[in-house]
């Protein structure tokens, strides 16, 4: 997961799966209730851990904290320049 640290794969892993997703939906591959179930693991599971990870690999959590720290919504704010930013 050392990748997360360069803000162009960064990218990449945060908007490829809701991409994916929503063009699964879109041609009717998934149904309504998969891509329910889809899109709140990505915004409650998904978009947190990744966010943990690159804090982490940035020096900024500890590896005890990624699972705890990252979950919590309003960190993203607070550590919004180090996470999309730099």
């Amino acid at each position: 997961m050392k990748i997360v640290k360069n803000i162009f794969f960064y990218y990449f892993l945060i908007f490829f799966p809701l991409v994916a997703l929503i063009m699964l939906r879109k041609y009717d591959f998934v149904g309504e209730y998969f891509f329910v179930i889809g899109l709140l693991s990505y915004i409650f599971i998904y978009r947190p851990l990744i966010d943990g990870f690159r804090l982490y690999y940035k020096g900024i959590f500890k590896k005890n904290e990624i699972f705890t720290k990252s979950l919590r919504p309003w960190l993203r704010i607070k550590f919004f320049k180090e996470l999309y930013l730099k």
